[in-house]
């Protein structure tokens, strides 16, 4: 992987309830933390392609951090964590691409 730097980022975590009427609301909690950006390698861009995803970046944070957030935003941008990865060192991967639903 290239390119790697230290990141301001927000895990976001989605819950649904209902509000006094019985509608579902979707409300976001968002936690901000530091992370490491990397690009993705040419084999997981490859290979995320052909399952039909667009792989982006890879943002590494500690392990104890992460609490199965499915969403991320860096520098403006909305990313879906599609994949994880913990890492000996105590970290985990989050393997992101752009949410273009957004």
């Amino acid at each position: 992987m290239s390119m790697n730097k230290i990141i301001e980022l927000a895990l976001i975590k989605e819950t649904i309830s209902k509000n006094s009427i019985g509608v579902s609301v979707k409300t976001e909690t968002k936690t901000n933390l530091i992370g490491n950006y990397q690009s993705v390698s040419a084999q997981e861009f490859f290979r995320g392609g052909e399952k039909g995803l667009k792989p982006e970046c890879v943002i590494k944070v500690w392990q104890a951090e992460y609490n199965g957030e499915k969403l991320l935003e860096y520098n403006s941008e909305r990313y879906i964590i599609y994949r994880t990865y913990k890492t000996e060192d105590g970290k985990i991967e989050l393997y992101c691409q752009k949410d273009v639903g957004a």
